[in-house]
């Protein structure tokens, strides 16, 4: 159930780009001889630090690992409270169903519709007519714009 869990995990924090938990504020608890940085949180306690041996660590409410370096350390403390976060709230979450969108075959359509009026507009200019009914939203430029939109659509 573990991975199950953890992937569904991955699976949240992947559709929820942009989202990220608020930042942990660090409070300096350092003495002679051992550095320790602490933040309480809402999941829990995390602290990275160096130990009076020199070899810098960091903690969260559920582990203690050693780390090549203090900024390392840290770095570690934070990715896991983020990782601490999201479990947290993915048993609350589910993944919105992605909607389909126009077919390929429609949007080919009204890319055509769109360089049609564009090109009508540029023949009627050509003659010296008018390129748009007065009331009409759609301008030679829009119509080509949303026509090079159509076409990035992956």
């Amino acid at each position: 159930m573990e991975n199950t869990e953890a992937s569904n995990v991955e699976d949240i924090i992947k559709h929820l780009a942009g989202v990220r938990p608020k930042p942990l504020e660090w409070i300096d608890r350092s003495k002679d001889g051992y550095r320790l940085f602490q933040a309480n949180s809402e999941v829990g306690r995390f602290c990275y630090g160096t130990d009076a041996t020199n070899q810098p660590y960091f903690q969260t409410p559920n582990q203690e690992e050693d780390t090549a370096t203090e900024e390392a350390a840290k770095l570690a403390a934070e990715e896991q409270y983020r990782i601490t976060v999201f479990r947290k709230i993915a048993p609350f979450l589910v993944l919105a169903p992605e909607t389909a969108g126009p077919s390929p075959a429609v949007i080919a359509e009204l890319q055509a519709i769109l360089a049609k009026y564009a090109d009508a507009c540029v023949e009627a200019r050509y003659w010296g007519g008018p390129t748009i009914y007065p009331q009409n939203p759609i301008t030679e430029d829009v119509a080509r714009r949303f026509g090079e939109l159509l076409t990035v659509k992956a």
